[in-house]
C-alpha cells in the first residue's frame, strides 16, 4: 500500500510540473546599453524609455554664463554632480533622446543648493539634475 501512495504522489507531481513549465525562451530586454566613444571619451549611455522613467531622470536646460575664462560656467543644483573615487567632479548631459554622456566639471563656487561649475563642452544643452548617480552606476557596471 505504501508503494501505491508514493507512486500516486510521484505521478501527480510530475503532471503538475508539466503544466507549469517555464517558456522555452524569454525575451530579455537590456535596459541600458553603453556606446563606446573615441579613446579617452566616456561612453554614452542609451536607456530604454521604460528605464529612463524608472530611474526618474530629470533634466535642466544648461544656462551658461561665460566668465572671463574660456570655459563655460553652469549654475546647477548640487544633485547634478557626482564624484568618482579619485575625487574628480562629473555631470551627465543629454546627447540625444534617452542618451547621456559624462563630462568633467570643475567647481567654481558653491552654496548649499546651487553650485557653479566650469565645463569644457559647449555642446551641453540639457544637464541631468536627478539620476546622475544612477547613470554613473550603470557606466561602472553595477547590477549587471
Amino acid at each position: 500500500m505504501k508503494f501505491k501512495k508514493n507512486w500516486f504522489h510521484v505521478v501527480s507531481v510530475s503532471v503538475l510540473l508539466g503544466c507549469f513549465q517555464a517558456p522555452a525562451h524569454t525575451n530579455k530586454i537590456k535596459a541600458a546599453t553603453l556606446i563606446v566613444q573615441s579613446q579617452g571619451q566616456p561612453p554614452q549611455i542609451l536607456l530604454t524609455a521604460e528605464a529612463e522613467a524608472r530611474l526618474g531622470i530629470v533634466l535642466m536646460p544648461a544656462q551658461t554664463r561665460t566668465p572671463s575664462s574660456s570655459k563655460n560656467r553652469l549654475n546647477l543644483p548640487a544633485s547634478a554632480l557626482i564624484y568618482d573615487s579619485r575625487g574628480q567632479t562629473w555631470l551627465y548631459w543629454q546627447v540625444a533622446d534617452h542618451t547621456y554622456q559624462r563630462s568633467g566639471a570643475r567647481l567654481a563656487s558653491g552654496k548649499i543648493n546651487e553650485i557653479s561649475v566650469d565645463i569644457d563642452g559647449s555642446l551641453i544643452r540639457k544637464v541631468v539634475v536627478t539620476g546622475a548617480a544612477e547613470l554613473f552606476s550603470i557606466e561602472a557596471g553595477v547590477g549587471q
